[in-house]
């Protein structure tokens, strides 16, 4: 008399026995409830770490093109004019050309601003309770100055304003005075209508 170990509850048992005292199959061939657990909830991890990296990859190609989008050049300007020339920030250049900057065409500040607009108007409750009053942009678009109304629950109109400064966003009044009103910045009136 030996003793062997069970394939399907691997439990111990003696060889005198016809088959395992734990398992007690009712058929032949057909698995125990142990054997059936255990492949449940292999299953199981095996169905969440397959959505676990399926949700990764997705993050990861949506960052992908996200990167190579904002990395994407700006090609309506020629090559002779893709700098210009500012004055130093201290105020006296001493007769030194300023330090060459970037360029953004109108292209990119047309495209930067629609999408803060939409971005606005999509996460409003109900989109089609806007109405702009103005929307402007500086140049290169790192300010973007939204001005619009807003129907509230009673039907009613209240005035606000929406900022994005340098890749930050507020709807603070005190950073609209500061970086939007009376400031000259380029009307994007066109954007309006979309």
């Amino acid at each position: 008399m030996a003793l062997v170990r069970c394939k399907k509850c691997d439990k111990i048992y003696s060889t005198a026995a016809k088959s395992c005292p734990n398992c007690k199959p009712d058929k032949p061939g057909k698995p125990s409830n142990l054997v059936r657990q255990q492949h449940r909830k292999h299953a199981r991890k095996s169905r969440r770490k397959a959505a676990w990296l399926a949700a990764a990859a997705i993050t990861f190609v949506i960052g992908a093109a996200a990167t190579a989008w904002i990395a994407l050049p700006d090609h309506t300007l020629s090559t002779q004019d893709n700098y210009a020339s500012i004055p130093d920030s201290s105020g006296d250049s001493g007769g030194k050309p300023g330090k060459p900057v970037p360029k953004v065409g109108e292209n990119h500040r047309t495209a930067m601003t629609a999408a803060i607009a939409a971005s606005v108007k999509n996460s409003l409750p109900d989109p089609n309770a806007l109405v702009w009053q103005s929307i402007s942009a500086n140049d290169n678009a790192s300010v973007v100055c939204l001005e619009y109304k807003v129907r509230n629950m009673t039907g009613e109109y209240q005035q606000a304003h929406f900022s994005y400064v340098n890749g930050k966003t507020s709807e603070d009044a005190e950073v609209w005075q500061r970086h939007c009103a009376g400031k000259a910045l380029n009307d994007m009136a066109h954007l309006m209508d979309d």
